[in-house]
C-alpha cells in the first residue's frame, strides 16, 4: 500500500466510526460528558421577579427629586425575606424592606439599597423583625421598628430589579447537543430543575502494549527489559477524551499471545482497541499479520515524523488503531487519528485545524514529510509565541516535562525563521500555559531534521 497524507490518513480512519448511542445520566454525573441532545429551558430564570438587593422595594415615582439633604419619606409597611412572599400591595408613598432574590411585591418597580437610605439611623440587628402587615412568616418583635424610611436618591423603573426570565426565558435553546458539559453548564441545568439529560456513551477503549521488552512498572528490571510507559500514557490520554480505558496489558512478540489479547478486549466489549508496538516492518512486528490474518488492515505507513508507521482495520468488525512502540511516536499519533476518532464517537466534530503562533528558533524540514515536533508555547504581550524542543528522538520521553503543543512543519517546506507563523497543536487537548516567556529564545537554536 502506499503512504498516504497525514490527511488523508485521518479522512480513511474517521470514515470508520460513529457516535455512540446515548444514555441517561444525572446532571451531578455529567461533567466532562457530551450531550447528546439539544437541552430547552422548561422556566423563565428567574422564575419571578426579584430583588438584587438588600434595601426597600418602592414606587419609583415617589422619589421624585429625592437628595441627601431632602429625600423621600416613605411609610415601611411590610418586609420580606429570601423565599418568603409579600401579600402587601405597594401603594403611593409605601416602602417595603425586601432581601436579596425575595420577589418584588405588586405594585414595586425598583429596589433601593440599604446604603441609599436612611437605614443607617436605625440598628435592625438589635431587634427581631416587626410585624408588618401582607408579611408571610413574620415574627412579633419587642421593640418597633421605624415606621418610614428616608430615601437619598431619585430611582428609575427597574432600579436593582431582577426581571422575570430577563436570564432565559422558558422554551430558548439553552445548550446544543455535542456540548461537552462545564460546572457553569452544571449549574444552569441545576438552576432550570433538569436532574438527567442524554449524554453520549464512553467510548471504552482497549489498551495494549506489544513487545517482549516490556515489563510493568513495580516488577525487577532485569537485563534487556524496560518498563512499559505507552499503557499508563495512553491510558490517561484515553479518559482526558471522555472515554474509558480498558487495559489489555502487555504482549510479548507472539503471535498467539497478541491475538488472545485482542480476543479478550472483543469480549470485554470495547469500541475501538488501542496498540503501541509491532507496526512496523522488523521479524518481531507481528501485529500487522495477526490484524491481516484475524480480522482486517486497511492501511498503514503515513508521510509524517514521528509515527510513520501506523496501522489500522478491523478485528470481530471493532475498529483498531496500531500506534508506533517508541514513546513520543505514539503520543504524536494518538493526538491525530485516536483523538478525533474518540471525539466523534461522542457525537463531537473533530476539528485538527491548529492553532498558529509565532516562531521563536528556526527550523529546517528537508524530509518531505510532516513533521510534528514537541514544542513549548507561551504568551509575549499579546502574541503567542513558540519554542522548538532541543531533541527530536521519538525515545526521548523526559522531552515532554518541556512540551505542551506540537509544532506542524508542512511537508511541502523546507525551513523557517523566526517570527514566521506556524501551526501548533496544544497537546492533551486545548491549553495555553500564559506564564512561558520569551527568555528562550535569546540564544535560538536550530532545529534540523534529516530523512531518517
Amino acid at each position: 500500500m502506499q503512504y498516504l497524507s497525514v490527511d488523508e490518513a485521518l479522512d480513511f480512519i474517521l470514515t470508520a466510526f460513529n457516535p455512540l448511542e446515548a444514555q441517561p445520566v444525572e446532571v451531578g454525573h455529567a461533567l466532562g460528558r457530551i450531550l447528546a441532545e439539544d437541552v430547552l429551558s422548561p422556566l423563565n430564570i428567574p422564575p419571578f421577579t426579584n430583588s438584587a438587593m438588600d434595601g426597600y422595594a418602592i414606587r419609583a415615582v415617589d422619589t421624585a427629586g429625592a437628595t441627601p439633604e431632602s429625600p423621600a419619606r416613605l411609610r415601611l409597611v411590610a418586609e420580606v425575606a429570601a423565599g418568603q412572599v409579600c401579600d402587601q400591595i405597594l401603594g403611593p408613598g409605601m416602602a417595603i424592606r425586601i432581601m436579596t432574590g425575595a420577589a418584588l411585591p405588586q405594585g414595586a418597580d425598583a429596589v433601593v439599597r440599604f446604603e441609599d437610605t436612611t437605614e443607617g439611623f436605625f440598628d435592625f440587628s438589635i431587634t427581631s423583625p416587626a410585624t408588618f402587615p401582607g408579611s408571610k412568616d413574620s415574627l412579633t418583635g419587642n421593640r418597633h421598628k421605624p415606621q418610614e424610611v428616608g430615601v437619598y436618591i431619585q430611582a428609575s423603573p427597574g432600579l436593582n430589579v431582577r426581571q422575570e426570565g430577563e436570564d432565559v426565558q422558558a422554551g430558548r435553546l439553552v445548550l446544543q447537543a455535542g456540548t461537552r458539559l462545564n460546572p457553569g453548564h452544571l449549574g444552569l441545568l441545576a438552576a432550570m430543575g433538569i436532574t438527567t439529560l442524554g449524554c453520549a456513551r464512553r467510548p471504552h477503549v482497549g489498551i495494549l502494549a506489544t513487545g517482549s521488552e516490556l515489563l510493568e512498572p513495580g516488577q525487577p528490571l532485569t537485563p534487556g527489559k524496560i518498563y512499559n510507559s505507552n499503557n499508563p500514557m495512553l491510558a490517561a490520554l484515553v479518559v482526558g477524551c471522555g472515554a474509558e480505558a480498558v487495559m489489555l496489558g502487555n504482549a510479548s512478540d507472539n503471535w498467539e499471545v497478541i491475538r488472545s489479547r485482542l480476543v479478550e478486549g472483543l469480549r470485554l466489549g470495547v469500541d475501538l482497541i488501542l496498540t503501541s508496538g509491532g507496526v512496523a516492518v522488523g521479524d518481531y512486528d507481528l501485529l500487522k499479520q495477526v490484524l491481516q490474518a484475524e480480522g482486517q488492515l486497511d492501511m498503514w505507513q503515513v508521510r509524517m515524523r514521528q509515527g510513520k508507521p501506523l496501522a489500522f482495520g478491523h478485528l470481530g468488525g471493532i475498529p483498531l488503531l496500531g500506534l508506533p512502540g517508541n514513546p513520543l511516536a505514539p503520543l504524536v499519533s494518538f493526538e491525530l487519528f485516536a483523538r478525533p476518532a474518540i471525539l466523534k464517537m461522542q457525537g463531537l466534530t473533530p476539528i485538527l485545524a491548529p492553532l498558529e503562533a509565532n516562531l521563536a528558533a528556526p527550523i529546517h524540514n528537508p524530509s518531505g514529510q510532516r513533521n510534528f515536533l514537541r514544542g513549548k508555547m507561551g504568551l509575549q504581550g499579546t502574541n503567542l509565541w513558540v519554542w522548538p524542543g532541543e531533541t527530536l528522538k521519538s525515545s526521548q520521553l523526559a522531552s515532554l516535562i518541556e512540551s505542551d503543543c506540537l509544532i506542524v512543519a508542512h511537508e511541502e517546506r523546507s525551513s523557517y525563521v523566526p517570527g514566521d507563523r506556524i501551526g501548533i497543536i496544544p497537546l492533551y487537548g486545548p491549553g495555553l500555559n500564559q506564564t512561558n516567556t520569551m527568555s528562550r529564545a535569546t540564544n535560538p537554536t536550530v532545529t534540523r531534521i534529516n530523512n531518517s
